[in-house]
């Protein structure tokens, strides 16, 4: 991870600089659609299945 100003940066391209929100959805959404996942997924649902799978691990 990167700091940007306050922020911590978890997804960045080559030259180390933030995606934009908006392109990390796309990506997001590309990525299930090419695993059979009908269901509209976001980066937050992401964040939360990984933040329960977390928690179901302890």
């Amino acid at each position: 991870m990167i700091y940007q100003g306050e922020a911590q940066v978890l997804f960045r391209n080559l030259q180390e600089k933030a995606y934009p929100d908006r392109r990390v959805q796309q990506l997001v959404r590309r990525v299930a659609t090419a695993a059979g996942i009908e269901k509209r997924e976001t980066p937050h649902t992401l964040r939360h299945t990984w933040a329960t799978l977390l928690t179901e691990a302890v």
